[in-house]
């Protein structure tokens, strides 16, 4: 193998990596945007989670005094 086909060869080599490279930054930018993007989503739901959560919380806060209330109401009526 002569010097020339040797650069050739080396040039070659370096262009294919360069592509390469260039593919690889490619996927990488594309899996990092994909990333943000679940992961945002994920945010999403764990708010909507916790707000439904909150308000369950809040309903059963409500039917627990509603309770009281009858028990209470319940007992007076039975003393009666």
């Amino acid at each position: 193998m002569t010097i020339d086909e040797r650069l050739e060869a080396l040039t070659q080599s370096l262009e294919l990596l360069a592509h390469q490279r260039t593919d690889s930054d490619a996927r990488l930018s594309a899996a990092a945007e994909r990333h943000d993007r679940e992961m945002e989503d994920i945010r999403r739901e764990g708010r909507n989670a916790r707000r439904r959560r909150q308000g369950l919380d809040e309903k059963i806060t409500q039917f627990a005094a509603a309770q009281l209330v009858t028990e209470e109401k319940l007992q007076q009526f039975i003393i009666r």
